[in-house]
């Protein structure tokens, strides 16, 4: 149900955002930088990059603002706008006092990336000139519906929830647009916060079970073959681990008190042998700049020196869910010892706490989801295909 009063906190929430300043700088580009330079890629890179200056100016606040109040320009937003204008305006003049500079205005129109403010102001100079309409005729001002429209979006929760989620994608705003040497103009802005809403609202052992399961169902859908080819199926299941990773580190920056259940998520993982989600909460404590000396022995674990031999080692006490990359170098060593060593979830059972005393502490004996830690071979190659009666054999196995 929505808060009746939340527009009315809008203001007060924004305020507590805990916002960098936008950036001091100006874009600074103007035709008569392009005169002498015949380059129309490096003209088009210079004048992409003098826009994204000047939207760096825009703060998230500001954004958030004028998502909800989509009639009032935000001054930010209002003065992006204006210097786009001007831009269009310049390169109009420029174009009428210089007509024989139109083929290289086209060339930095198909440079440009599409949809951006920049190639607006361009393609926009080029149709009035061609059509001899002054800049006034111009019907709409370029937009930043790609981020705007995402935020308007958003559900209306109550006021403590709209901070926390709009405190979580301030940092992605930063990491995506801010920080980056480049923006893609085209993709929308991701709101999506439910991992976040699950950590705050889940219990750490409910989540954890939860975790280990989502990476069964994933894992449980590779084949050798797509590991061997790196298919679609297992480039989907790195772009899994990424995605994860960026949104813990997201909402752990945001939301600090957060740190102390993400490590206990951590230990339980860790308890449990779900090494794939353990490293992507690990990477992101440490991208959130935790204090690790109080659990240096779960941080030892994605210690990269010799291909994580640290980890590779306690993997091989049990099956388990593998963190992929170190096996994958393995892979491309030695093909059978490497596939060995990424489908040893194959072998991962759900079993008793009793029996895996020597990975969890006597205090924790409760029924958790565990890997029954019963004698184990590793597997071979040979096994491994008996498994995927429908997969291809290596080529070396033909």
């Amino acid at each position: 149900m929505v808060d009746p009063d939340v527009d009315s906190k809008v203001e007060e929430i924004l305020k507590r955002l805990v916002s960098l300043p936008s950036s001091d700088f100006r874009g600074y580009w103007t035709p008569q930088k392009a005169i002498n330079e015949p380059d129309a890629s490096r003209l088009a890179s210079e004048l992409n990059e003098a826009s994204f200056v000047e939207f760096k100016r825009i703060s998230y606040p500001d954004l958030v603002r004028q998502a909800l109040y989509p009639d009032d320009y935000v001054d930010a937003i209002e003065n992006f706008i204006d210097w786009h204008n001007d831009l269009l305006q310049q390169i109009h003049g420029h174009l009428k006092t210089f007509p024989d500079e139109e083929g290289k205005y086209d060339r930095i129109e198909r440079e440009l990336p599409t949809q951006s403010p920049a190639h607006w102001a361009v393609s926009q100079s080029l149709h009035l000139v061609r059509s001899n309409h002054p800049p006034a005729d111009v019907l709409s001002p370029p937009n930043l519906e790609f981020i705007l429209g995402p935020l308007r979006a958003l559900p209306r929760l109550n006021a403590v929830e709209i901070l926390e989620q709009h405190a979580v994608l301030e940092v992605r705003f930063r990491r995506s647009y801010l920080y980056a040497h480049d923006i893609d103009w085209t993709r929308r802005f991701r709101t999506n916060v439910n991992l976040f809403t699950r950590v705050t609202k889940t219990p750490a052992q409910d989540l954890a079970d939860q975790l280990t399961d989502s990476d069964l169902t994933v894992f449980r859908s590779l084949s050798p073959q797509s590991v061997i080819d790196e298919d679609v199926r297992f480039q989907q299941l790195n772009c899994r681990w990424d995605r994860q990773c960026l949104a813990i580190s997201e909402f752990l920056i945001a939301h600090r008190h957060l740190i102390h259940k993400a490590m206990d998520i951590c230990q339980l993982l860790r308890e449990m042998r779900n090494f794939n989600s353990l490293f992507a909460f690990l990477q992101a404590l440490r991208e959130s700049s935790c204090d690790e000396s109080n659990w240096q022995g779960l941080f030892d674990l994605i210690n990269p020196t010799r291909n994580y031999a640290f980890y590779r080692k306690i993997k091989q006490e049990a099956p388990c869910v593998p963190f992929l990359p170190p096996h994958i170098t393995q892979l491309k060593r030695c093909q059978e010892k490497g596939l060995s060593e990424i489908f040893v979830f194959l072998g991962y059972r759900p079993g008793n706490l009793a029996q895996a005393q020597s990975l969890q502490k006597p205090e924790d004996s409760s029924n958790r989801k565990q890997l029954s830690l019963t004698p184990w071979t590793p597997w071979t190659l040979g096994d491994l295909i008996s498994c995927f009666p429908t997969a291809r054999r290596p080529y070396s196995q033909q």
